[in-house]
């Protein structure tokens, strides 16, 4: 009778159990079709956008305290995109303006409706039109919230000013 080295066993052994493992990221989700929404652990859609909401937040390279602090936010209201969810609903995977993925607890991010202006300067334009009148001029970094969007632009409010920005400058929405 011949038997298998217990490196094979062990080997075959670990991947039936990773494909026994739930999966909530996006791109993983069975059943539903390429640009359709997926739904995460918690009910809502993935991927989608929500805001920090401490002055202070841990962001981890795993989703576990046990994991250790790979950046710190400090900044309120800055926006990230959740990519993952872990199937007990604590953690999220999340994106942030710049391309670069980390875990923050649940806990610390909120839904807000906060964008973040990420072009050099961002025209505020009284109407949703390149040539209507400008009202401000936004830098980038600025956090702006949005009261709605509407083709390729998005009505925002900051420091007293209200006014329209094409969306292609702003990081936060859809």
């Amino acid at each position: 009778m011949m038997t298998m080295p217990a490196r094979v066993l062990f080997s075959i052994l670990l991947l039936s159990l990773m494909a026994a493992l739930p999966v909530a990221d996006a791109a993983a989700q069975v059943g539903a079709s390429a640009n359709a929404p997926k739904m995460g652990y918690s009910g809502l859609p993935v991927p989608r956008f929500v805001n920090l909401k401490s002055d202070e937040t841990n962001a981890r390279v795993g989703p576990s305290m046990d994991y250790p602090v790979r950046f710190v936010f400090s900044r309120r209201g800055l926006p990230v995109r959740v990519v993952a969810e872990t199937p007990d609903n604590v953690w999220r995977k999340v994106e942030d303006f710049e391309g670069e993925t980390m875990w923050i607890h649940q806990s610390q991010l909120v839904s807000s409706g906060v964008v973040l202006v990420t072009e050099g300067t961002a025209l505020m334009h009284a109407r949703p039109a390149e040539g209507s009148e400008v009202r401000a001029a936004l830098e980038r970094g600025v956090l702006a919230d949005t009261e709605k969007c509407d083709d390729g632009w998005c009505l925002v409010r900051v420091d007293g000013y209200r006014g329209w920005v094409a969306k292609s400058s702003l990081w936060g929405v859809d």
